[in-house]
């Protein structure tokens, strides 16, 4: 739903995504500190090619802390996240927060992209709770659930795209091996 797709493999999984920063001119990414491995090496990669990456945990209580936390990544051009799953009746992405899953790269900066294993795609949000969802929503604070780029037509119908988030969503779908 107005999102982007780009169908890889796990070998060609950085090539690919660096073809996609290359194209859209980004420099930096804002990351969560993801508890998954993959994560770890593709940052390193993103890294190793160049982009500046920022990986964030959390938001801090304090609030001077949280506004100077806050000015670090206002600037970051492109998020990365792992998506958990996502249901294809509706083209939505699930992405899950908790112990080292921020929302804030798949909400701040103009551009969002998801890796999603392609065996993490289901038909409906019921096949996705019936499967696991059910399970790994248990061990989480909140899900998001993200059907394209930010969208409304709030002020005089004029539909404008990217106001309550990024304005360009691109999935890097992963062929299972």
């Amino acid at each position: 739903v107005g999102g982007e797709l780009v169908r890889t493999n796990s070998e060609s999984l950085v090539d690919d995504l660096l073809a996609v920063l290359d194209r859209s001119k980004v420099g930096s990414i804002l990351a969560a500190r993801e508890i998954e491995a993959d994560m770890t090496r593709w940052l390193d990669a993103l890294r190793g090619g160049g982009r500046r990456v920022v990986q964030w945990m959390q938001i801090p209580g304090d609030k001077n802390a949280r506004v100077d936390a806050l000015k670090t990544v206002d600037e970051i051009e492109a998020g990365l996240t792992a998506a958990e799953a996502a249901l294809a009746d509706t083209g939505s992405l699930v992405l899950l927060a908790g112990e080292g899953r921020s929302h804030l790269p798949s909400l701040l900066p103009r551009l969002h992209l998801a890796i999603l294993p392609a065996s993490r795609v289901f038909h409906s949000m019921r096949d996705w709770l019936e499967k696991d969802g059910e399970t790994r929503l248990r061990g989480t604070s909140q899900a998001v659930i993200i059907t394209g780029p930010s969208r409304t037509a709030d002020i005089e119908m004029t539909l404008t795209v990217g106001v309550h988030g990024p304005a360009r969503l691109v999935v890097l779908l992963v062929k299972d091996e």
